[in-house]
């Protein structure tokens, strides 16, 4: 919580939560991060929820591309921040969209594995969803030091869904991907 909390302390920008403070839980000694309350939904939920345009089963292309628009500005942000941040969990449940005239509003969320970059810091074991994972935080062995590498690949993974409304390597169970990737096939 510590780390994520540094991370919201230094980034401003309009498309990451706000973080609004932290409070003690009294009855389990725990602390929790106060952040700015949304009512939007999930990436994935958002496309496959009706348009607000008559008929049309999910967002149009121009809303699609404002929300890919959206992403790419925060993940720059996160990238081109000194010391470069690599948020390290990019998925479509990280992603919130709310819908607002005329375009939709993108948050990113979850900032429990975010790094900032220092050359002597490895990547943590955890992070991405598996279906968003680069192919390097696959591999047996010590992890190299967090690349915004991590998270452009994530990224491609976010423009597949948002361009086919289907997870990355949907229909392909988890080991499959695994030792393929192991292989150097992805």
């Amino acid at each position: 919580i510590l780390d994520e909390l540094r991370m919201l302390r230094s980034v401003r920008h309009p498309c990451v939560t706000q973080f609004l403070g932290i409070t003690a839980l009294s009855a389990s000694n725990e602390i929790a991060l106060v952040l700015e309350s949304t009512h939007a939904l999930s990436l994935f939920s958002y496309l496959t929820s009706p348009s607000k345009v008559a008929n049309v089963p999910g967002p149009d292309a121009s809303e699609r591309a404002w929300v890919l628009r959206q992403i790419c500005w925060v993940v720059v942000h996160l990238h081109t921040h000194d010391p470069p941040i690599v948020h390290g969990s990019l998925k479509d449940s990280a992603i919130a969209v709310e819908c607002c005239e005329p375009y939709p509003k993108v948050k990113l969320l979850e900032f429990g594995f975010a790094q900032m970059r220092t050359n002597s810091q490895a990547c943590t074991r955890g992070g991405n969803h598996w279906r968003y994972r680069a192919p390097e935080l696959w591999q047996a062995g010590p992890r190299p030091a967090p690349m915004p590498a991590i998270d452009i690949f994530a990224l491609g993974g976010l423009m597949f869904l948002l361009a086919s409304d289907k997870k990355p390597f949907s229909g392909i169970a988890h080991d499959d991907v695994f030792f393929s990737v192991r292989k150097g096939r992805p």
